[in-house]
């Protein structure tokens, strides 16, 4: 990628010196690049960020070195557009406007399908120039705003894109696109000449060929890889593990109770199983059918507070508590399942 720099070279002079540098006229204020700023372009500036001020309820006084700095950005990019071949046309202006931040964030200028209403805003200046001398005068001053800051948009756009080329590239590039030439070819139809004449190649042809033309067939270096599969299934012992942790929750008493509270015996089921259970608490009422298959068929005639377990459900040791039912025959159960984390992506 190429590196693209912009130089933006300004000569500016303070209107305070005008007479010691540009003579007496009073008119010119000074000069970008030697391209001059009159005092009526910069009248119409401040008058712009005066309008400005007074629509948004800000300090209209205070607002002379803001317009000169605009006004002189405004000239560079000017400058610059130019310089990379555009040209702010009638056209090009009513093409762009929609992109401006003037325009571009305001919905009553657009159409239901998302398109810019550009004759109805045209109509709308016409008819102020018919109507209104002195608004249209103020449109005038406000377009040339909007011309600055839509020539800034193509100088940036371009300029990120890195579509940009210097003089000579641009003169290589017309040269090749100009540049014609005669060319005499002879095609050789090597499936056709095979037919017609017969050609032996031996090993040692493949070989000496080879051996004359290295770089052609120079091989990078391989290796050869084997491949061991190691399933992540926990052992007998990780099984075994597991089970003896969750029968301690069931039957025996956690640590933090010192041994007296366990699953059974609990007086808060749910704070239980958060406490020690690897898959979340869930209060919700289940039907027979949703329940483990393991315990389906002991549910119907089991009492509220009966526990089941521990038993294998997937991956998991569980433990079960029926703990209320519903008059539909849901029936609400609490349980406990103990993934083994020693086994590398594999609960158990």
């Amino acid at each position: 990628m190429g590196v693209i720099a912009l130089a933006l070279l300004a000569f500016l002079v303070n209107p305070d010196s005008i007479d010691k540098v540009f003579g007496k006229n009073p008119d010119v204020l000074g000069k970008v690049n030697g391209e001059k700023i009159t005092r009526e372009e910069f009248n119409d500036q401040l008058f712009v960020l005066q309008q400005q001020a007074e629509q948004q309820g800000r300090p209209k006084n205070g607002l002379e070195e803001q317009a000169w700095q605009l006004l002189v950005q405004s000239k560079l990019i000017k400058q610059q557009f130019e310089k990379l071949g555009f040209e702010m046309t009638d056209d090009y202006f009513w093409n762009q406007i929609q992109y401006d931040q003037m325009f571009a964030q305001n919905q009553q200028f657009f159409d239901e399908k998302g398109n810019f209403k550009t004759q109805e805003l045209k109509k709308e200046i016409e008819t102020l120039q018919n109507t209104n001398p002195q608004g249209y005068a103020q449109w005038l001053k406000t377009r040339k705003t909007i011309e600055y800051r839509l020539m800034a948009r193509q100088v940036f756009t371009n300029l990120s894109a890195g579509i940009t080329h210097g003089k000579k590239e641009a003169e290589e590039l017309m040269k090749q696109r100009d540049q014609l030439a005669d060319i005499d070819f002879v095609k050789v139809d090597y499936a056709a000449y095979l037919q017609k004449t017969k050609i032996n190649v031996t090993t040692q042809d493949l070989a000496d060929y080879i051996k004359k033309h290295p770089v052609m067939f120079k091989a990078e270096p391989s290796r050869n890889i084997g491949i061991v599969f190691f399933p992540s299934k926990p052992s007998a012992a990780d099984d075994a593990a597991a089970l003896k942790e969750i029968t301690k929750l069931y039957s025996g008493g956690t640590d933090a109770s010192g041994g007296t509270e366990n699953f059974q015996n609990t007086k808060n089921d749910s704070m239980f199983v958060m406490a020690n259970s690897d898959m979340p608490f869930n209060p919700q009422y289940v039907t027979p059918a949703q329940l483990p298959a393991t315990i389906q068929a002991q549910i119907p005639a089991a009492a509220v507070g009966q526990t089941f377990g521990p038993y294998k459900e997937q991956d998991f040791y569980v433990v079960s508590k029926l703990v209320g039912k519903k008059t539909s025959d849901s029936t609400l159960s609490r349980h406990i399942l103990i993934a083994f984390k020693e086994a590398l992506q594999v609960k158990e």
